[in-house]
């Protein structure tokens, strides 16, 4: 049985999903480098670094996922999560309900939370509490197995 890591398990289910589903495309700060071998295998086409503006490049990905695309967004950190708020809670979460099922924006946001890495307080706070609104799928692995499935 192979070992993985949290990262190189994310980086195979990943993988896999990319092999199988030309629509699904990851992007974010610094994306190419925790993604080197996506990014190698799939180009950038389909791994996007973003520049430092979670706003921006998560709305793009509500954009991208109206439009037929299937976005896996990094956000390098859960505390960023609030600076994108807006295209999350209310563009991406309400959509479909608002627009009577015509549009929908199926996508994964992946943030890490919880810290214990001597970042500070801003960089290490687990905020999933803020994250439970209607429209959402949240989900938190804890072990590898909950990470692909």
């Amino acid at each position: 049985m192979r070992m993985l890591g949290f990262a190189e398990a994310i980086d195979d289910a990943l993988d896999q999903v990319m092999a199988t589903d030309l629509k699904v495309v990851v992007f974010g700060e610094d994306v190419h480098a925790p993604r080197a071998n996506l990014f190698v295998r799939f180009g950038e086409r389909r791994v996007r670094p973003a520049l430092i503006s979670e706003a921006a490049f998560v709305g793009a990905a509500v954009g991208a996922a109206m439009a037929g695309l299937r976005p896996v967004v990094e956000v390098m950190i859960v505390d960023f999560i609030g600076v994108a708020i807006d295209a999350l809670l209310n563009h991406a979460a309400k959509l479909e309900a608002f627009s009577g099922g015509k549009w929908k924006a199926p996508m994964v946001v992946r943030a890490p939370c919880g810290g214990g890495y001597g970042d500070g307080g801003q960089h290490e706070q687990s905020l999933w509490g803020w994250h439970i609104f209607w429209g959402w799928l949240l989900s938190s692995p804890q072990i590898l197995p909950m990470l692909a499935g």
